[in-house]
């Protein structure tokens, strides 16, 4: 009984050593592990919501007063040309972009 004991604390030890080793910075010399790949963006969800809520003289205050941030604003600008392609729209976004 004692032998099991000291056999799965040893198991658990290495178990633990092996997660803290895997959280730890890469050696130097050592290159860093790849950046795990981010799932694409669903182009046919809503860029933000409320979005197909809102018409032309609601939309275009919004986008001039919200203070989107550049990817935001690239993001609504793919959703508006494969949904409503409104060039008014496009315009503000456009402008907003600079």
């Amino acid at each position: 009984m004692r032998l099991l004991k000291i056999i799965l604390a040893a198991v658990t030890l290495g178990a633990i050593y092996l997660v803290l080793r895997g959280l730890q910075q890469p050696a130097a010399g050592r290159p860093p592990a790849p950046p795990r790949p981010q799932p694409p963006e669903d182009d046919d969800a809503e860029p933000v919501l409320g979005y197909d809520g809102m018409d032309m003289d609601t939309l275009i205050p919004w986008l001039e007063s919200a203070d989107l941030d550049k990817a935001t604003l690239r993001r609504i600008r793919r959703y508006e040309v494969s949904h409503h392609a409104r060039e008014t729209v496009l315009a503000t976004i456009d402008d907003l972009l600079g």
